[in-house]
């Protein structure tokens, strides 16, 4: 009996063992791996018109303790059906790339997949391999993505309709020249109310359908629910976040718009090709311009652009030809210096009177970034030393590099803190770092959200830094710890905006879609805009105004309505952010005041607009954005041809300018549902069956020795006997 307890004993002390040993979650799936990966999904669909892209999210940590290297490789994928390079039915954001971990360090890696599809579409599945290389050893990950669309017998089984007055406040009375507008959270689809009486009929999905479908296909955005409009000339526009539709009638309210802009064109420069940057003094007084383009297939590469250097009237005061593009520019506080970093390789620096203090080679490793302090006595650029991974710092005034920072990829962006006292990195590998700016010592490191971060700002009072990019969304990281405050997920990639004093964040994307957020990443509105240019969206730091580049710069309030524009109710077409010589506002800015609006030209125009905010009667149409139908019945200008009706394929968004190109970005990380490891040999991960034949195999060698002691215990004991 006391033989049959023991045995009992041995077995529960067995399973306990190796279940600790090998259970997932508990420890790293073998305790001597470099590196352990952790990712969201391998398998998703996209599901048109809730969603147009899927986020893979990779977490890659550094268990050991000494520094890691490893690589990260993506294939082009492969259409399942036809068994060819799946290049035309999805546009990947990836990218081949080298990291380096230390200790304890994680990584996270994202590989966004945009599905160019339509209504009438036929569904797309394609499969890949994420390969994670480190020390001769490899880790595959198959990721397979596939597409869906609500058909139309899915949509009028789940539709609800959703009657809304539109009334003014004044009054009471209805306003029937309102458009009335439903826009999918992707801003893939939109839809306009039909006019009926003083109502305006909307035919839409039911809010909990909506919720289900999110739920069940994983829709990975900020809102379930539709961004809700209502526009109408002379009153002030409506928007609500995440709406989530039910059999009612809605009554909404507008005031009277009492602001209108009045500008005039004051001067212009004419500069030969595409505006890039618009950089200013503190004081709005002088302002530097550079040239460059986002590329693409029509688009040469030019052999040399030029640096302008010039006043508020419009003067040109000296300028510089130089190599290739300059993406890179800054003009210092005071207006003493301007820096250039460009694409040939070359950090250039001028100071007032136009004389050359700073002609810094990186060795043809393209330059993206340069930046002042506000005190001018430093100036951030990267890279340097010949090495593409490494930023640092020069003293202004000896033009000596003080220190340089490995920081895993190029510098896309950086700032200084308001204090000075502090450097931000951005880095293309989706990291963060924030590092002294005297002695370049690390105060913390951060993950910003996916791949090639643009820092839109900071906010002390908010106490945020707020990046944005290709991983489509809104990251808001602590100025104090680096840890991350917020993430507002959304379906569209970032390429320009700002953040104000209090923390509002302004996004543009390539999609189309413009947002503006507020200190706690919730979005105060958003709308279907169009083009904007690749730089061409600029929030004042009072956050009184937004002004808006693309085919028709646009000037808003901060609540979204619209003050004024170039060509005033001209509709506002669907571009690109790599567009040329097309008269489209590539780049803009605006004083804080109001008094004064500069459009950077995609054809070398540099235009100056001065004027003024005012009271008075405002008649211009607060509709805009490309791809929408306005109803017959509906008399707001901006009207388009291409209606979006069931069974009908609505207009494509351009694709991005880096489509075919393969970005690397760090994000969010997920529910770890899957796990691989790389060491120095590659190991299968554990799983229920493993821990079972873990066990059980632990159970019969911890048995057969129990047998073999119990034996010789009764060999003994019969001995004695």
């Amino acid at each position: 009996m006391k033989n049959r307890a023991g045995f009992f004993v041995v077995f529960l002390i067995s399973v306990i063992i190796f279940t600790s040993l090998y259970a997932p979650g508990v420890k790293p799936i073998y305790a001597e791996d470099a590196l352990s990966v952790t990712f969201n999904s391998d398998n998703h669909t996209i599901l048109f018109p809730l969603e147009k892209s899927f986020r893979f999210v990779c977490v890659v940590k550094n268990n050991s303790s000494n520094q890691v290297d490893f690589s990260a490789n993506l294939p082009k994928g492969q259409d399942k059906n036809t068994a060819s390079p799946n290049t035309n039915q999805f546009t990947i954001l990836a990218t081949e790339g080298f990291y380096r971990l230390d200790p304890g360090e994680e990584t996270e890696l994202s590989i966004t997949f945009e599905a160019q599809s339509s209504r009438d579409s036929q569904p797309i599945t394609m499969e890949t391999v994420l390969t994670i290389e480190s020390g001769g050893a490899k880790k595959e990950i198959p990721i397979t993505i596939k597409t869906e669309y609500l058909d139309n017998s899915a949509l009028a089984q789940d539709e609800c309709r959703v009657n809304v007055r539109v009334l003014s406040k004044d009054n009471k009375s209805p306003i029937t020249d309102a458009v009335v507008l439903a826009i999918t959270p992707s801003g893939h689809e939109k839809i306009v109310g039909e006019p009926s009486g003083d109502e305006y009929l909307l035919r839409l999905i039911n809010g909990e359908k909506l919720k289900g479908y999110c739920e069940k296909y994983q829709v990975d955005h900020k809102y379930q629910g539709y961004y809700l409009n209502v526009f109408a000339p002379g009153y002030t526009s409506y928007f609500e976040s995440g709406y989530l539709p039910v059999e009612e009638t809605k009554e909404i309210y507008l005031e009277k718009l009492a602001e209108v802009g009045q500008y005039g064109k004051t001067a212009e420069i004419e500069t030969g090709y595409s505006i890039w940057w618009i950089r200013s003094s503190k004081d709005g007084r002088y302002f530097a311009f550079s040239q460059g383009t986002h590329g693409g297939p029509d688009i040469p590469e030019p052999k040399e652009t030029r640096v302008v250097y010039a006043d508020s009237a419009g003067k040109v005061l000296w300028e510089k030809t130089v190599p290739g593009q300059c993406w890179g520019l800054d003009i210092s506080s005071n207006a003493n210096y301007v820096a250039a970093g460009c694409m040939s390789g070359n950090i250039y620096m001028w100071d007032r009177e136009g004389n050359e203090v700073l002609n810094y080679s990186t060795d043809n490793s393209p330059v993206r970034w340069v930046k002042f302090s506000d005190d001018e006595k430093y100036l951030l650029a990267g890279p340097v030393e010949k090495r593409s991974e490494n930023a640092g710092i020069f003293d202004v005034e000896s033009r000596k590099l003080l220190w340089s920072y490995y920081i895993d990829g190029y510098l896309r962006q950086g700032k200084f803190s308001n204090d000075g006292k502090t450097v931000y990195l951005a880095s293309s590998s989706g990291g963060l770092f924030a590092l002294g700016t005297a002695d370049g010592k690390l105060a913390w490191s951060a993950l910003t959200g996916y791949f090639i971060p643009f820092i839109l700002g900071q906010s002390d009072s908010a106490g945020i830094i707020v990046s944005a990019g290709k991983g489509r969304v809104f990251n808001a990281t602590s100025i104090n710890s680096g840890e991350r405050l917020w993430l507002s997920s959304i379906d569209q990639t970032i390429t320009a905006g700002g953040v104000d004093i209090n923390g509002n964040t302004l996004g543009a994307s390539v999609g189309g879609m413009v947002y503006l957020l507020n200190e706690k990443g919730d979005v105060k509105w958003a709308r279907s805009y169009g083009g904007v240019g690749h730089n061409g969206a600029f929030i004042t730091q009072n956050g009184g105004y937004v002004l808006l580049g693309g085919p028709n710069p646009t000037l808003f309030d901060k609540n979204g309505n619209i003050l004024w524009q170039r060509e005033k109710g001209k509709a506002i077409e669907m571009t690109g952010p790599n567009t040329i010589n097309t008269g489209d506002a590539n780049c803009v800015w605006m004083s804080d005041d109001g008094s004064l609006l500069i459009l950077g030209g995609d054809d070398g125009l540099v235009e100056f607009y001065s004027g003024i905010v005012k009271k008075g009667e405002n008649s211009y149409p607060q509709l805009m954005g490309p791809n929408i139908h306005i109803p017959e019945g509906n008399k707001q200008g901006n009207k388009q041809d291409n209606k979006n009706e069931p069974g009908k394929k609505p207009p494509q968004d351009k694709p991005e300018g880096d489509a075919g190109k393969k970005d690397i970005k760090k994000t969010e990380n997920t529910s770890a549902e899957t796990s691989a490891a790389v060491e120095g040999a590659e190991k299968k991960p554990a799983n229920a069956t493993a821990i079972i034949i873990y066990s059980i195999a632990g159970f019969c060698i911890l048995a057969a020795v129990v047998a073999v002691v119990l034996i010789l215990i009764n060999k003994k004991k019969k001995n004695r006997r």
